[in-house]
């Protein structure tokens, strides 16, 4: 704030160029905003610490803490990396012909050099450990529940190679995103789009309607994200975003199915309950193997 002048020099700035509409939160288009909120505020309800929340939470209560204080946070610093942004063009004057490229240009004019090491090694840390993060959530979500439900007689080593093999599989397909959409913020939309057209539908309303089909959630799990991949390599005709495409069809295809099939899904153990099941059985395999 100090480093870009204060909120005034900010106004002055943006009315000398003419941009004054773009501090005005009610400037952003209503589809702009109906995508932001389906796509990355969709996200926060099925991305992946949601369900290391699940899991790791013993009792409901801790659950709902856990949940809100997550959802505040995570709304802070969405909103003080928009304020930065701003500080950035209209503060400090920097306009980047990269955005990715934002972060080294406002450390760099901000901070001394000591700082700007420090931040660096703040930031390849962060990326290592979100990496590492995505890469084993998606690789567990493979060998759980495409690869274990299929092997006669799972052993903790044949999982193990699994998960190897699944950690490339991710990696690979994460490399091959980063080419097809080297935009950073546009990415991420797009991922989201992805995830939220093939999960987000199926969780909330499995929430809620006792009578949901679990084959008509797998099946709208696949049409969504089938038809939001499709249409983004389609180059989104009509200029509809995939998350318009996706998660309207995967609605259509739950909510269908479980009306047509009325098998409903059977009622589960509790998460921690379910847990310490698959805690104990691996034990087990451990000490059966040694």
């Amino acid at each position: 704030i100090i480093a870009s002048g204060g909120w005034e020099t900010i106004e002055t700035n943006a009315a000398k160029m003419d941009q004054l509409s773009d501090l005005d939160f009610m400037n952003i288009p209503p589809s702009q905003l109906a995508v932001l909120f389906l796509t990355i505020g969709g996200y926060q309800f099925v991305r992946q610490d949601l369900w290391q929340r699940i899991w790791a939470s013993r009792t409901m209560a801790v659950l709902r803490t856990s949940f809100w204080i997550a959802i505040v946070l995570q709304t802070l610093l969405g909103t003080v990396v928009v304020v930065l942004g701003v500080m950035a063009k209209f503060g400090l004057g920097i306009v980047s012909a990269d955005p990715a490229h934002i972060y080294y240009e406002i450390i760099g004019e901000v901070f001394p050099f000591s700082l700007v090491v420090v931040m660096l090694i703040a930031l390849l840390a962060t990326v290592i450990s979100t990496a590492d993060s995505f890469f084993l959530a998606g690789s567990s979500s493979i060998v759980n529940d495409i690869i274990r439900p299929r092997l006669s007689a799972p052993t903790s080593t044949s999982l193990l190679r699994w998960s190897k093999i699944s950690v490339l599989i991710t990696s690979v397909i994460a490399y091959v995103m980063a080419l097809y959409i080297p935009e950073l913020i546009v990415l991420w939309i797009v991922g989201t789009a992805m995830l939220v057209s093939g999960l987000l539908a199926p969780v909330i309303i499995g929430l809620f309607w006792k009578d949901v089909s679990r084959t008509a959630g797998v099946w709208a799990m696949w049409a969504g994200l089938v038809a939001a991949v499709g249409w983004q390599l389609l180059g989104q005709p009509l200029g509809w975003h995939p998350v318009f495409v996706g998660l309207p069809l995967s609605i259509v295809v739950l909510v269908g199915g479980s009306l047509l099939l009325r098998d409903r899904t059977r009622e589960t153990e509790s998460w921690y309950r379910h847990s310490k099941t698959i805690t104990d059985e691996i034990a087990e395999e451990a000490i059966a193997y040694e």
